[in-house]
């Protein structure tokens, strides 16, 4: 009966394949896509619920996939941590353009744009600012100083 089922369907041993996913293992850019993963389990789950893979089944990879870019959970989610960092950057360096000309309107607007990121992405927050990653140092782009440079800057 399961082999008259299966007729007619392709054959997929590395789990089911989910509407709007690409076949396989090949996707555009299987980092985002894991980071995208991530942040989701995250922010439904918790991050004690993170795996790379569950990252990976929810990307619709193999579970092998996420080692190509990952090493451990803690490396995704300095990832995650890293990609909030870059949008709460955007939203205090939006909110300060917008806040105006002088120096104390361009502060009260990065503050501004710091509460509402933190509001808005609480999800991303936690993993900012959290205690989910012990050695932070591991990861050089959550110590550099390179996400905060031009705050004060016009474009």
């Amino acid at each position: 009966m399961r082999q008259r089922e299966r007729q007619g369907r392709p054959s997929n041993r590395r789990g089911s394949r989910r509407p709007g996913h690409a076949k396989g293992y090949h996707h555009g850019d299987l980092p985002r896509a894991l980071l995208d993963a991530a942040l989701h389990i995250v922010e439904t789950q918790g991050t004690a619920a993170l795996t790379l893979r569950a990252a990976a089944r929810l990307a619709g990879v193999s579970q092998a996939a996420p080692y190509r870019h990952f090493a451990n959970k803690e490396a995704i989610l300095a990832a995650v941590a890293e990609d909030g960092f870059r949008s709460l950057m955007a939203a205090m360096r939006r909110a300060a353009d917008a806040g105006g000309d002088g120096p104390l309107e361009r502060l009260r607007g990065v503050g501004l744009g710091y509460v509402t990121f933190a509001t808005e992405h609480p999800s991303h927050f936690r993993v900012m600012f959290g205690r989910e990653m012990a050695d932070r140092s591991a990861f050089a782009e959550l110590v550099t100083r390179d996400l905060f440079l031009g705050l004060g800057r016009r474009r």
